[in-house]
């Protein structure tokens, strides 16, 4: 009997990563928080970032739904741009930052 067309088009299906290998495979992700884009160059061309904020490692982990993903926290301190004026003339909160991207 001839393959339909739509038997010849679904390729085999590579089994999922178990929690394990992920983490063993996965590298970490590194994100860098700013006020600024980062199509931001000098006069060299180099990118540069004149409102970095703070920077976050997110770790491979598998999560209790069965996802695998990254996930990192870390409490940083935002200046407020237009905010009131504090003793050193920027006003500052504390942000708690998590992120976990995931797939499934």
């Amino acid at each position: 009997m001839a393959k339909t067309k739509k038997e010849d088009s679904k390729a085999p299906q590579k089994a999922p990563l178990s929690g394990d290998e992920f983490q063993k495979k996965a590298l970490p992700l590194h994100v860098s928080l700013s006020h600024t884009p980062p199509s931001i160059k000098n006069q060299d061309e180099e990118p540069i970032d004149i409102g970095h904020i703070d920077n976050l490692t997110l770790l491979p982990t598998s999560f209790k739904t069965g996802n695998c993903g990254w996930k990192g926290n870390k409490r940083i301190i935002v200046e407020l741009q237009n905010g009131d004026t504090g003793p050193d003339g920027k006003e500052k909160v504390t942000v708690q930052l998590t992120y976990a991207p995931l797939f499934s």
